[in-house]
């Protein structure tokens, strides 16, 4: 049992730091420059950056009732170069990853049957993720 506890914790940390650290946390950290026509797209951006860090929350203190160290990790060195640029620049990188992110989500859900709790609150981030999908897709046709 305790094999199955450890590849369970395993999978919900990486699961925090893959959401905790995307695209979408680290451009609503990296304040990126927004026209006045595009300011209702980054405060979208920012609801949406907020949104997400709940279900960071909550893995982390799923992680933590459970008496798990918690790896929160750090942001690829390759969103570095993408500080301050344009909001609309960035929508379609902010798709892409955001698309990697519900597919990560899925696959944990999927092996997170034997822990009831872990396997209700992702099968719930994993609506929430695509939610933030659809949103982000919306964003980067108009």
């Amino acid at each position: 049992m305790l094999m199955v506890e450890g590849i369970i914790t395993s999978q919900l940390n990486d699961l925090l730091i893959q959401i905790g650290r995307s695209f979408l946390q680290y451009v609503g950290e990296s304040w990126p420059w927004a026209s006045t026509s595009a300011d209702e797209t980054r405060r979208t951006l920012e609801r949406l950056a907020t949104e997400q860090q709940q279900s960071v929350g909550a893995l982390a203190r799923l992680l933590n009732e459970s008496g798990e160290y918690i790896d929160f990790g750090t942001y690829p060195t390759s969103y570095t170069s993408l500080h301050y640029v344009d909001v609309d620049f960035l929508l379609d990188q902010l798709v892409q990853n955001q698309e990697t992110i519900v597919r990560a989500c899925e696959s944990a859900s999927g092996g997170l049957n034997s822990d009831p709790m872990a396997s209700s609150l992702v099968r719930d981030i994993v609506v929430a993720e695509q939610r933030h999908l659809d949103e982000l897709r919306k964003l980067a046709a108009s």
